[in-house]
């Protein structure tokens, strides 16, 4: 299956926040996501939400993730399982991003 049509939340953010350039331009995964929150209406936090919920329900290894995430044109590689879920804790609101991050 088309992962980007059944990831079509998670696809968008990956190609608009976790890009080549990432890094220079936010500085961490988790300050892309709060960048994500910042910019985003309800409606896409909701639909990011979900999709996210779904992909991890489906996939836990580091390996996997990272290689699925490259799939729907993510240009971020998590070195850790940890620093995926920090990502991932600031999309669902149970993170802030620490001020130096921001």
């Amino acid at each position: 299956m088309n992962r980007t049509i059944e990831y079509p939340a998670i696809s968008a953010f990956v190609r608009g926040y976790l890009h080549q350039d990432a890094a220079e331009e936010f500085g961490s995964a988790m300050a892309a996501a709060k960048q994500f929150c910042r910019d985003a209406d309800a409606s896409q936090v909701y639909d990011l939400r979900g999709e996210w919920a779904r992909f991890q329900d489906r996939y836990r290894h580091l390996g996997v993730i990272n290689r699925e995430l490259q799939q729907l044109g993510c240009a971020w590689v998590f070195p850790t399982i940890e620093e995926f879920r920090q990502m991932l804790n600031v999309i669902f609101g149970v993170t802030e991003v620490p001020e130096e991050e921001r």
